[in-house]
């Protein structure tokens, strides 16, 4: 898929008023969250049991992701404000490492940000993200369990009732 047809459907679901399964997505709710091996920007591997036994909240982006670079800000107040009741948020980069840090120098973010082409398109395919769309956000019990899948934009309101019932 080019970058220009996947832009267009960025900003299609992005204008949506919540999210919705836009994309065609797998069965993954209530299944346990598939494992995985990603480098963070200092070169160490992590693995979701990094942070077994918490509510996780997965947000695959891209630098070039107007949407994805919109979201942020948000996540930033949020994990700081739920962090102390065990939510984790993780981005996950569908991009290259200097872009990232490149991105990151103008706009701190104080959750783990862990990054790869393939091998994380690999990955947003298998939360159920089959046609790539971005940004595409995951919501993980402290079980391990998928709760729901939110492809496009999310509001602050929709984040926060999201793991407001994970609670």
């Amino acid at each position: 898929m080019t970058k220009s047809i996947l832009l267009l459907l960025l900003l299609a679901i992005s204008h949506s008023n919540s999210p919705v399964q836009a994309a065609k997505a797998k069965d993954v709710l209530g299944q346990k969250l598939p494992t995985f091996t990603l480098p963070d920007l200092n070169e160490k591997i992590q693995t979701p049991d990094n942070w077994k036994g918490k509510i996780l909240v997965i947000n695959f982006w891209a630098t070039w992701c107007t949407p994805c670079l919109k979201e942020i800000p948000m996540f930033n107040r949020v994990q700081k404000e739920y962090a102390p009741d065990g939510i984790q948020f993780i981005g996950i980069a569908i991009d290259n490492k200097a872009s990232i840090e490149k991105f990151i120098q103008k706009t701190p973010i104080n959750y783990p940000v862990l990054y790869g082409v393939k091998t994380a398109t690999k990955l947003v395919q298998e939360y159920g993200n089959e046609a790539g769309v971005l940004p595409f956000t995951v919501f993980i019990d402290a079980k391990g369990i998928v709760q729901r899948i939110a492809p496009g934009q999310l509001k602050e309101k929709y984040t926060r009732e999201s793991i407001e019932k994970m609670l």
